[in-house]
């Protein structure tokens, strides 16, 4: 599932919509031929404030850059005070998780709608949403393509950690002939913790979900049992037992979510009872 609803390439202020195939993991590439760094920028559009996203490499870059993020208050760009990027400007799959500041809060905002403008977004029309931009500090000229920008609550690692015969080569070839992990299921396993949470009225949006590693026990167990389940009737029992962990697991008194959408955590967010899964 995407935390994003608009993935915008700004070319030299021409704007190319990528959000199609950015949100597609097994099919969707999203290909940059060619990035400036003194011109070129990735927007990202959301209905409600996010603060990480895991972005998937079909082709990484092969430049090393530093990442720079902003977000938009209203009237300007806005630099994030901090951000975590563990692609190291797109040279690999990983986490990008970024903090607004608290001084300039982020603010929804159409696009060319009632006299709105949202600076480099002035040739389109997007109502009501709150805007990120990226932007690497070195040229690109071979550039790179984006698979996938999502959400993930766990990786093989963490699948090894307590099933580690399903990391083993016997076991992914038994699954598929070309499977080398289970990154898509640990994708599908976001989405399904997120439609949990949604129906159960702990969150009402996926980009409350401020800290990842919240759900990294119950992704664990929610990945082992698309595993158990796809490998058919041998495995029934194992796709049972990790059923019922991943709901004891899901079952949390506080999930530590974004209650005032303004993507940071609060003392009292941290700390607040958000209500408990029904089942």
């Amino acid at each position: 599932m995407s935390v994003t609803n608009r993935v915008l390439f700004s070319d030299n202020g021409v704007l190319v919509d990528l959000t199609k195939d950015t949100n597609k993991f097994q099919s969707g590439t999203a290909t940059i031929a060619d990035y400036t760094a003194a011109q070129d920028y990735l927007y990202l559009g959301s209905m409600a404030p996010f603060n990480h996203f895991y972005v998937k490499m079909a082709t990484a870059s092969a430049v090393p850059a530093s990442m720079t993020a902003e977000y938009w208050d209203g009237k300007s760009w806005i630099a994030t005070y901090k951000l975590d990027d563990e692609t190291s400007g797109l040279t690999a799959s990983g986490f990008i998780t970024m903090f607004p500041r608290r001084d300039n809060a982020w603010n929804v905002e159409s696009t060319n709608d009632r006299g709105d403008q949202v600076t480099g977004l002035t040739t389109i029309n997007v109502y009501d949403m709150y805007w990120m931009r990226l932007k690497l500090s070195a040229d690109v000229p071979l550039g790179f393509a984006i698979s996938w920008i999502g959400h993930k609550f766990s990786d093989d690692d963490d699948l090894a950690s307590e099933f580690p015969d399903l990391v083993r080569a016997k076991m992914l070839l038994a699954y598929g002939t070309a499977k080398t992990s289970w990154e898509e299921q640990h994708a599908k396993a976001a989405d399904l913790i997120t439609q949990d949470l949604i129906s159960s009225e702990v969150i009402s949006w996926k980009g409350q979900i401020l800290v990842r590693d919240e759900f990294t026990l119950a992704s664990i167990q929610k990945v082992a049992e698309l595993i158990f389940n796809a490998l058919g009737d041998d495995y029934l029992d194992q796709r049972d037992r990790a059923q019922a962990e991943y709901k004891r697991r899901l079952d949390k008194s506080s999930y530590r979510i974004d209650a005032n959408s303004n993507a940071l955590l609060s003392p009292a967010e941290a700390v607040s009872r958000s209500g408990f899964m029904r089942r």
